[in-house]
């Protein structure tokens, strides 16, 4: 009799989860199907052309350094040395 009683509450315990799933799942396919009845909205939303970048923005060019030229030989540089 004991084991009887403990089967029939495991079944009932087992069986709660199952029916509140099976409601779970038919009050969203209801609100699925109200939803997907509506007419489409008459106005057209914006969507962006391309995704949004992450990161750090690219490069830009940078202009080529200067070349400068050699120093021409003045009047502060030292003279040639002489050879004997």
């Amino acid at each position: 009799m004991a084991r009887t009683a403990m089967s029939q509450l495991e079944d009932q315990i087992e069986l709660v989860p199952r029916e509140a799933f099976a409601a779970g799942y038919a009050a969203v396919m209801q609100a699925i199907r109200e939803i997907a009845s509506r007419p489409a909205p008459a106005e057209k939303l914006s969507t962006p052309t391309a995704p949004a970048r992450r990161g750090r923005p690219p490069r830009q060019p940078q202009p080529a350094p200067r070349k400068t030229q050699a120093r021409q030989a003045g009047a502060d540089s030292k003279p040639a040395r002489k050879t004997p």
